[in-house]
């Protein structure tokens, strides 16, 4: 399972059995799943680059 689908399922049930134990159960870090609901607001910076770099790209 991908983390992104953990962070979901993780975001969704929070408020039932806390980020704490949850990220325990799945095994990843608290870390990576506020890390998650940061971007989630938003593209990254380099995400951003790379948007910019794509379209700025000359065409043939």
């Amino acid at each position: 399972m991908s983390r992104g689908v953990l962070c979901e399922f993780i975001a969704a049930e929070k408020t039932t059995y806390g980020v704490r134990r949850l990220c325990q159960v799945f095994g990843i870090s608290p870390t990576i799943f506020y890390a998650w609901v940061a971007r989630a607001s938003g593209p990254t910076a380099a995400e951003l680059e790379d948007a910019y770099a794509i379209e700025a790209a000359p065409t043939a």
